[in-house]
């Protein structure tokens, strides 16, 4: 299986930091992974995110968010009680639907899903391996159904262990596709504070250990 993964990320976050610039960094995730309401009146924080990326995303980072490419947007950490899917906020796949309607990817496929249930991510002392997440993993696809180039959506990254897991059962499931990932947030947890939140980058995920993954930058 492979043993990197090509990443794009827009806002830098803090989860500790006290200054004013991560303070903000905090609220505006926060937003997104509720996809609360913005500065601006009437949009919400994934739409006002995207516009914001659309206006000051660099090239590599477009690179990647390609208009021929297809999007997954990453399942939650546990499976949709039957008969709720339609009613719960599925981010990754608002984030995904917000880049299409902005012009910055063709369509969503939303082919990944959960079978079993892996430990939240935020927050968690431990956070469950890629393996663990590869194994959690369903893909569903159509018959004849074959992109050639799939980005893994989710709102944040931290080592990127989600990430790797889907794209390992991507991998399976379309071999030969060229696989990357995007996130609206990055964070930035081993430094006290941001200086910046609008802050672009493009780097890899890799596997640090059998077991652990980790990113630059």
């Amino acid at each position: 299986m492979r043993s990197e993964l090509r990443f794009a990320a827009f806002i830098a976050y803090s989860p500790r930091g006290q200054s004013k610039t991560s303070i903000r960094s905090q609220q505006i995730c926060y937003g997104i992974k509720t996809d609360g309401p913005s500065a601006e009146k009437g949009v919400s924080m994934i739409s006002y995110a995207v516009r914001r990326l659309v206006e000051n995303a660099p090239p590599e980072v477009l690179k990647i968010l390609r208009k021929d490419s297809v999007l997954v947007p990453i399942p939650r950490h546990a499976p949709f009680a039957p008969g709720t899917e339609a009613k719960t906020l599925w981010v990754a796949r608002e984030i995904c639907g917000t880049l299409v309607r902005a012009g910055l990817a063709a369509r969503v496929l939303p082919c990944l899903r959960r079978d079993t249930a892996v430990t939240k991510s935020a927050g968690a002392d431990h956070r469950p391996p890629p393996e663990t997440h590869r194994r959690s993993f369903r893909v569903t696809r159509e018959i004849g159904e074959s992109p050639e180039r799939i980005v893994l959506v989710d709102d944040v990254v931290t080592r990127g262990s989600t990430f790797m897991g889907a794209a390992w059962a991507l991998d399976a499931a379309f071999p030969g596709a060229q696989i990357d990932a995007f996130a609206l947030v990055r964070t930035k947890g081993l430094i006290p504070d941001v200086d910046q939140v609008l802050e672009p980058v493009t780097g890899k995920i890799f596997m640090r250990t059998p077991t652990a993954c980790d990113r630059e930058p």
